[in-house]
């Protein structure tokens, strides 16, 4: 088996999950208002209403949102299957075989955690945006001042970045050995992770652009419970390997 290519290969994975944990330091600026939804209002309201904008959407940048870096839970699963991959080509069998054990559950539990707090702050954040949305006029106002001007182009470009780098990630492994398909749980979770990167282009190509910010925390969701569940799926499939682990080490 060829071992450089696995190598580049954990590079690979280790961009696409920068690429995605860096999404949420994007600046976004404010989007102007839209003088039309003012026009119904009568004059009074018009200027309160014009007040409450300018109020809301002061401090003018904001990050784009969750959906990418929530994507990075199953990445950073997939990074770790990488790290795996390419220790084994340079450790003893019988250590790797323990540190990979005893590690990879403190990696799902801390992906579980990640993913969880995630997903708690996605739905208040969706809550939080219906609830604006729905309040007609003020609370639309304050819906559009602040979360109206997410711009999807800077999210989708480092989604694209981050899609290369997996499409890139899993061509090299491949490369390296045909075996690697074999591998069920690199497979699906790769498949994971490019079915998560269709759900966050398929929400922002239907949804028009005042109701991205809407989109991003619904994917945001969706990408946290791919994250949980598959850490809790490789944390199941680690605990036989630890109850092996311990019998050894009482027998030594």
């Amino acid at each position: 088996m060829r071992t450089w290519p696995v190598h580049l290969a954990l590079v690979a994975i280790l961009v696409a999950l920068g690429l995605e944990i860096g999404a949420r330091f994007l600046p976004v600026p404010v989007m102007p208002p839209d003088e039309a939804m003012f026009q119904a209002m009568d004059e009074e309201d018009r200027d309160a209403a014009r007040a409450q904008f300018a109020e809301q959407s002061e401090g003018a940048e904001r990050p784009p949102g969750l959906a990418l870096p929530a994507l990075a839970t199953v990445d950073g699963l997939l990074a770790w299957t990488g790290l795996l991959f390419a220790t084994a080509t340079v450790m003893a069998q019988g250590w790797h075989s323990r540190i990979r054990t005893v590690a990879t559950i403190l990696v799902c539990l801390s992906v579980m955690g990640t993913a969880g707090l995630m997903l708690m702050a996605a739905i208040a954040k969706l809550t939080l945006m219906l609830s604006l949305l729905l309040a007609v006029p003020f609370g639309t106002i304050a819906y559009l001042a602040v979360y109206g001007s997410f711009s999807s182009g800077p999210v989708l470009a480092m989604l694209a970045g981050a899609t290369l780098c997996r499409g890139i990630f899993i061509g090299l492994l491949l490369f390296a050995s045909w075996r690697y398909v074999e591998n069920k749980v690199l497979m699906f979770l790769t498949a994971t992770g490019f079915l998560g990167g269709f759900v966050i282009g398929l929400l922002f190509s239907f949804l028009p652009g005042i109701l991205h910010s809407i989109g991003d925390a619904v994917g945001a969701i969706v990408l946290a419970i791919f994250g949980l569940i598959w850490a809790i799926v490789l944390l199941l499939m680690s605990l036989p390997g630890l109850i092996k682990l311990l019998r050894v080490d009482r027998l030594v």
